[in-house]
Parts: structure tokens; sequence; C-alpha cells
């Protein structure tokens, strides 16, 4: 099944849920059945440690038949088979949803860059771009991989099937699991909002950092030409150096102190927890199949909250980097066509600038210029680097907005037409040529 998702690629995301919603709602089937099977698997330590009680005050009977063991051995030996099954379903939903995501990841994000006025590309290092791209797609696929999915939904039921259990066996034991479990996922949740920010400033920095290798290597033969490969080298580690490893070393930092604070939360549980159990097996309320039946629940709370409050470090980390490079679908797209824009229709092949006037700032480049370019016509446009050759093509391109003027196409203003058939009726061909890039830049034919 491939279903292909409409992009809009002249608006930008207002948020990551407006991105991804649309690309997984086709597939939402297909993720919410996934669930099951790790649901499924996050009952069957609780189902194993019911048997295993049953089995225990079964076999402390003095007079026991094996009658009474059916019961538990069926238990035991069919649930297995029913988690292989739902887990192979998985499989196959997942197979048949998760690349169509990350193709349309893929696809929306470059879409929407691509989508982009030219002066975003001037103004953003290609290397920084393609490392935020990466980030998302990357991000997306740990976030809503079946595996991190599927052990985070295994944690939650094993908690939630531990704490009925417990609640149904001693409700003071119940009442003071479920408390400690409230605060310590209270401290993790306001703890992982520092860390997601941390997070987010430290991947901002590895794109800028890929960024700037990116261009370096980019201009490889300028480097080689100019014998600067040891200042770039040097210029590159500072930035490394007094960026990139102190906010990957903050986060470090305060990665530890939230592992410590919840290794101390945990002792405290544990011990409590053991504690009221022999309590409650010295008054005589719970036999000593049920004792063993606790105690395996409680070692599984305690894994389940471990493992989950580190799946939840992890789930604040890749949000984090998937914020920083998320921001590049936030960037409005400038320079747009008008919304009745019409497609450039060339009959009779003529250009003509009339009164154009363009400044990038302050610098002034065409002060009223006008030129006709008649169909046949061959027109060489000469000058000194600087002179606005290359700016001339640009506008007519419509990379730029000139300030005031038009410009004309077959007589037909650049402004009521869309971009992309003025650029799939133009051909432009750089010239650079030893000295004499300095005087001809390009040649421009209809």
């Amino acid at each position: 099944m491939q279903t292909n998702v409409n992009m809009n690629t002249t608006q930008e995301y207002k948020s990551i849920f407006s991105f991804l919603w649309p690309i997984i709602k086709p597939y939402k089937f297909h993720y919410a059945m996934q669930l099951v099977a790790p649901i499924y698997t996050g009952l069957m330590d609780l189902i194993y440690f019911y048997c295993m009680k049953l089995f225990i005050d079964i076999l402390i009977k003095p007079n026991f038949t094996y009658h009474e063991m059916l019961y538990p051995l069926t238990v035991f030996f069919v649930a297995p088979i029913i988690m292989n099954v739902l887990w192979r379903i998985a499989n196959i939903l997942e197979w048949r949803s998760a690349p169509m995501v990350r193709k349309e990841i893929s696809l929306r994000s470059y879409d929407y860059v691509q989508h982009h006025a030219y002066q975003f590309f001037q103004n953003n290092l290609s290397g920084s771009i393609i490392s935020k791209l990466k980030g998302i797609l990357d991000s997306c696929d740990k976030l809503f991989s079946t595996s991190m999915l599927k052990s985070s939904c295994i944690f939650i039921v094993m908690l939630s099937s531990g704490v009925g259990a417990l609640f149904f066996i001693n409700i003071f034991l119940g009442c003071f699991v479920i408390a400690w479990l409230i605060i310590f996922f209270a401290m993790v949740y306001f703890m992982s909002k520092k860390l997601n920010y941390l997070v987010y400033l430290e991947t901002k920095s590895r794109h800028s950092v890929i960024g700037t290798i990116s261009d370096k290597l980019t201009n490889i033969i300028s480097l080689l030409y100019f014998a600067t490969r040891k200042q770039e080298l040097d210029t590159l580690k500072q930035q490394i150096a007094t960026d990139f490893i102190p906010k990957q070393i903050q986060v470090y930092k305060y990665n530890f102190v939230m592992n410590l604070i919840t290794w101390a939360l945990f002792f405290i549980l544990f011990g409590a927890a053991v504690f009221m159990l022999i309590h409650i097996r010295k008054t005589g309320f719970i036999t000593a199949g049920t004792v063993a039946f606790v105690f395996a629940i409680l070692t599984k709370i305690d894994s389940a909250a471990w493992n989950l409050s580190m799946q939840w470090q992890e789930v604040i980390k890749l949000i984090g980097e998937l914020n920083a490079s998320f921001e590049i679908l936030k960037i409005p797209h400038t320079n747009q066509d008008t919304s009745n824009a019409k497609e450039l229709i060339i009959k009779q092949p003529s250009i003509e600038f009339r009164n154009i006037h363009f400044s990038y700032g302050e610098n002034m480049v065409f002060a009223g210029l006008n030129l006709a370019i008649k169909p046949g016509e061959n027109v060489g446009v000469v000058g000194y680097s600087g002179a606005g050759k290359t700016t001339l093509v640009n506008i007519l391109l419509k990379f730029f907005a000139i300030q005031q003027g038009d410009i004309l196409v077959d007589g037909q203003n650049i402004n009521a037409v869309t971009a992309d058939s003025v650029r799939a009726n133009i051909s432009v061909i750089p010239y650079f040529s030893g000295s004499s890039c300095n005087r001809v830049c390009f040649i421009v034919a209809c």
C-alpha cells in the first residue's frame, strides 16, 4: 500500500505536528495495530509471575494432583505462542508503513526547502541545510521507530499491570508504589525540560559545524590554490572547541545528574517496598506464593520505571534534536508567485527591462535601467566585476524582486507568471574563462 501525501510548499509549517500528522495519518491504523504486540508483551511477565504463584501454591500442598497443574501449564505455554503471532503481524504492518512514511518525510522536507528564495541559499551554508534535513529524517525515524514505540509501550503496560496487581493484593502497598511513581515521573519530566533545551542548543551547534565543514570541502580547490588548509583547520578547531564541545559536555553532565537522582529514588522505592512486603507476610495476610509474586512484580516495576525513564530521556533528546532541525521548515518562503500567477507562454521571444530600480540594501545596482532585446537578436552584456551582469540575469529569473519597474518577456510581465515557467523558457549559460570572466558573465536565450 502506497499513499501519496499532497504537499503544501508555499506555507511554512507552524509545528512539528502540522508537518508529521498528514504524513502519518494514512498509516494510523498500521501504527495503532503495531502497539497490540507490545501491550500484550508488557502483560507477559505478569502472566508468568501469576503462573509461578499458582505453581508454588500447588506444590506446597501435601497432596497435589496433576489435574491442578493443567491450568497454569496451559497458560504458561499458550501465552508466548500468541505473543509471537502478534509480533509477526506487527512486522508485516511495519514494512507496509514505515518506508512510505520515511519517503514522505524526505520529500516534504526537501520540497519545502527547494522552494525558498535565492537569498536563502546565499545566506545559509549548504552543509547546514543538508544536516538539518538529515536531522529531521533521523529524529522522526527514531521517534516513530517501532523499537522505541514498542519498548515504551511494554514498559508502560508493565507498570500499569504491576501496580494494578499490587492494589489487588494489598491496597496500602499499591498506594505507596503509585505515589512513588507520581513523584518519580514528575521529577523526570521537570528535569527533562532543561535537557530538551540543552540538546536543542547542542544540535544547532552541530548543524553549524557540519555546515562549515561542507562549505570548506565545497571550496577545497580554493584552499589548495591559496594554501589555506591549515588556517581553515584552525578555524574549524576553534569553532568546535569553543562552541560545540562545551554544549555537548553540558548535555552529558546534566544527563549524569538526572541518572543519579533517579537511581536514588529507585533505591528508596525498592527498600521501602521490600520492608512493607516482609511486614505484611509476618502478619499472615499473604501466602508464600503471593510473596514471591509480589517480589517479582516489584523488581519488574523497578526495572520498567528505570527503563521508561531512560527511554523518556532519549525521547526528550530526540525532540530537542528535531526542534533544532525543524527550524528550517518554519522559515517562511519569500519572493513567492502571486496566487493568480499564470504559466509563461512564449510566441515571440523578446525581453524588455523598463525603468528598473534594484539595490542590495543601500548598494544601488540599477537606477532607471532600460534594455530591450528583440526576437532573434544577440546581445552581449559587458562590464567589470560587480557591475551588475549576474544581477541582471537574477532579476530576470525572479531570483530577486525589483524595487521599481517592469520586466517583460514576450510582452508578459514576469510578476504575473510563475517563476518556474520563466526559468523553463530561459536558458542561462555562465561563462568563466580566465580574465574574460570579469567582462562577460552570461549568455541569455529565449
